[in-house]
């Protein structure tokens, strides 16, 4: 696609009821698969993890999904952005957005 967004900016954890309220929000199969996959690390394939969202889905019936204990949502209060995006001869558009005590201030990058 030859596009990119770089955020830059203060990043807190939002406390549990906050991400109890949101994961509740999401769809139930969304919930299952947080619940039975290890985030980002390494699986030994793909079936097993399908066999670990049927046996939970199984379980726990019509029953409500918990949150896992490692699943919580992020805050960033956003102090800059950048939207990059590709050009055939290497001269590619950047674009900085920055906040600033008169408000966003936007300046191109050289690539």
């Amino acid at each position: 696609m030859g596009k990119q967004v770089k955020v830059e900016g203060a990043v807190a954890r939002l406390d549990a009821s906050t991400s109890d309220a949101y994961f509740a929000s999401r769809p139930r199969g969304n919930r299952i698969a947080a619940c039975v996959s290890p985030q980002s690390h390494p699986i030994e394939g793909i079936e097993v993890l399908r066999g670990r969202f049927s046996d939970l889905e199984a379980k726990l019936g019509d029953g409500e999904v918990p949150r896992p204990p490692h699943w919580g949502g992020y805050s960033i209060l956003v102090s800059a952005v950048e939207l990059w995006e590709a050009s055939p001869v290497r001269l590619h558009e950047c674009i900085r957005y920055e906040r600033r005590s008169e408000g966003w201030v936007a300046s191109w990058l050289g690539p």
